[in-house]
Order: C-alpha cells, then sequence, then structure tokens
C-alpha cells in the first residue's frame, strides 16, 4: 500500500484527503476488486470507482466527475494495480451476496485436492464450452456453507440453486477472473505441475491438467487409500506432485 494525497478547495479553503491506495492487485479489498470488474463491465462509471478504489469520501463523486483531468489522471494511476494478468493468492470475493455460500480461503487452505481437481475440471469445461452449468458447478465446488464438507456435498443440488438464485453475473465473472490469477499464482508456486499464463497456461484449455491422469499417477499402487489422498489439503498433494515432476524432469537423461 501507498499514500496518495489530495487537495481539494472548499470555498478557496484547502481540504488535504490522505488515502492508502493499493500497489498490486494483491492489495485490493473485496470491494475494490468487485468495482473494478463492474467497471470493466459498464455497470459503474469512472467516478464511481474512483471513489471506491481511492476511499474517497461520497460527497466528492459530483466534484470529480466534473473535473475530466483528474477523472483521467486517477484513472491512469490504477493501471499500476488493476492488471488482471497478475497472480494473487486469495479469493477476493469471501462470500456470495445473499447466500450462506463462503470461501474465506488463502492459498487454497481449507481446500481438498478432490474439490480442487472437481473445480478445476468444471472450469476448464467451461473454458472450453462457455456452458454456465459448468461455471454454476465450479463455484459450488469452492463456496460452502459454514462446516460444509465437499465430499458429502450434493453438487447437482448446489449447481441448481446457484443457477436459480439469481446472483448477479459480474459476481461469477469476479471469481471466475480471481480464479485465473490464482493460477497464475500456482504456476509460480508450482512451476512443474502447473503451466504458466505466458505460456497461455491458465486460460487456455489446452495446457489445463489432465487431472485424472495426475492423480492415478500420483496414487499409484497405494488404491486402499485413495480417499485419503483424495481429501488430504490440495496444496500438500500439489507440493509432493511438484517435487516429483521436477525430480522426474530433472533426473538422469
Amino acid at each position: 500500500m501507498k499514500d496518495v494525497k489530495f487537495v481539494i478547495r472548499f470555498g478557496g479553503i484547502p481540504v488535504k484527503f490522505i488515502r492508502k491506495i493499493p500497489v498490486t492487485m494483491a492489495d485490493l479489498t473485496e470491494k475494490q476488486y468487485l468495482s473494478l470488474v463492474k467497471y470493466m463491465n459498464g455497470q459503474i462509471r469512472e467516478y464511481r470507482l474512483i471513489t471506491v478504489m481511492y476511499n474517497l469520501p461520497f460527497f466528492l463523486l459530483f466534484t470529480i466527475s466534473r473535473k475530466k483531468f483528474w477523472t483521467y489522471k486517477l484513472i491512469e494511476s490504477m493501471e499500476a494495480f488493476s492488471d488482471f494478468s497478475k497472480p494473487a493468492d486469495r479469493f477476493f470475493i469471501t462470500r456470495l451476496p445473499g447466500t450462506e455460500l463462503s470461501c474465506d480461503s488463502r492459498k487454497f487452505k481449507g481446500i481438498s485436492f478432490m474439490q480442487f481437481m472437481f473445480a478445476d475440471t468444471m472450469y476448464t469445461q467451461y473454458l472450453k464450452t462457455n456452458n454456465e452449468q459448468y461455471l454454476y458447478s465450479f463455484i459450488a465446488a469452492f463456496y460452502l456453507q459454514p462446516g460444509e464438507n465437499f465430499a458429502t456435498l450434493d453438487l447437482e443440488l448446489r449447481t441448481v440453486y446457484l443457477e436459480k438464485k439469481g446472483i448477479n453475473n459480474v459476481i461469477y465473472e469476479a471469481v471466475f477472473l480471481n480464479y485465473m490469477m490464482l493460477k497464475k499464482w500456482l504456476s509460480v508456486a508450482y512451476p512443474y505441475m502447473f503451466a504458466s499464463n505466458e505460456d497461455n497456461g491458465s486460460s487456455s484449455p489446452k495446457r489445463q491438467q489432465k487431472w485424472l491422469d495426475i492423480f492415478d499417477a500420483f496414487v499409484g499402487e497405494q488404491i486402499p487409500d485413495t480417499e485419503y489422498y483424495k481429501n488430504m489439503p490440495c496444496m500438500d498433494a500439489f507440493r509432493i506432485i511438484n517435487r516429483r515432476m521436477k525430480d522426474y524432469l530433472n533426473g538422469p537423461k
């Protein structure tokens, strides 16, 4: 975060505001992130975005909307921290509006390997087909009720619930874009397992993991322990798989 100073004159009297603003996408609050997505979709105007991103008083909306040069410079300054191609290690939207479904997860904490495999598969299918059923299933896999276990979740019912709930589509798009940034973070943390965005990674279906093949190779002959591997924290699985892939690729030729 960094400080930005605003000086505005009211009746000739200068009034100063000092606000902290993000340096990178990872610094954004949930409200700032969602406002940025809404602006991209044309749901809010520039001056509304500015007041949220810079945490300015609401009464300045009218003043900012009249100052075209201010608007231009403030929007221009946002370019440094509004790059959706950069990595992020958490879900910005922690709860789906109007529901008890939440995903307050940093670095996929609390996400099981099976849960991640399913969600990522649905994400890939949505990229391939643009079928919203896959989008609902993708989000249903990550956003659960408090204390709910993915292993016992009726995904079909939850997907139907999300489809009929009438949640603003910008929320779903925000989660979807957020996940692209999370995949970028994974490609940095586990480069042998996850393709990088620079190599047509998380946005390219052809580069997506074939999770059944990876899971079979990971478990090997330890079939009795399959449920253990499915329900282990996904980050533990990633560390093991990434190390095995590294050892294989860097081993004797």
